[in-house]
């Protein structure tokens, strides 16, 4: 009776380890990708003057020698403010900025 009670413990313990062994294996590829949510980024203003710029309908400026955080959705659009307006498109928000001190001399 011990030897079959033996027998049975063990058949047991095989079969869960070989049914565990299955559930770790696979032959599905798996591809992961990251999503960032907001693009942040630094910009510096290195130019002689103070500089305007909007997003959305909101106006900022950035002093001389100043930098500012940026964090907004790639695809968002920055334009240059100028006579109390939003002028043209300055520069679209990008997911290659993220994590980047940018100067203002090189956006154009």
């Amino acid at each position: 009776m011990k030897k079959l009670i033996k027998v049975s413990a063990l058949a047991i313990v095989l079969l869960a380890g070989a049914t565990g062994a299955m559930s770790f294996t696979t032959n599905q590829s798996v591809e992961s990708s990251i999503t960032i949510d907001n693009i942040q980024f630094k910009l510096i203003n290195d130019t002689p003057n103070e500089v305007g710029y909007c997003v959305g309908d909101t106006h900022y400026s950035i002093k001389k020698d100043q930098s500012v955080g940026f964090s907004f959705a790639a695809g968002t659009t920055v334009k240059k403010y100028s006579d109390d307006k939003c002028d043209a498109v300055w520069f679209k928000i990008s997911s290659d900025m993220h994590g980047k001190s940018i100067k203002v001399s090189e956006l154009k």
